[in-house]
């Protein structure tokens, strides 16, 4: 399985994590294929926000999109 995470803050009390995985098995539904998901958890606005992707590479993009919106949420 492969795995992407990155931490915004680094005090462990109030560390927010955002982790991008492969599900292994697709969770789509009404056809829709989804077998990448980025969950947010911790102390933001965006705490246990979750999107999933089709691809890897919407994955590393979507990831990366949301790594950007919970920094400038904290900013």
């Amino acid at each position: 399985s492969e795995a992407v995470a990155v931490s915004i803050r680094g005090d462990p009390n109030n560390e927010v994590r955002i982790s991008t995985v492969f599900l292994g098995t697709d969770h789509g539904v009404r056809g829709r294929l989804e077998l990448f998901e980025t969950m947010v958890f911790g102390p933001c606005p965006f705490d246990q926000h979750c999107e999933r992707y089709a691809t890897r590479e919407q994955a590393k993009i979507g990831h990366a999109y949301i790594v950007a919106r919970v920094e400038a949420s904290l900013a």
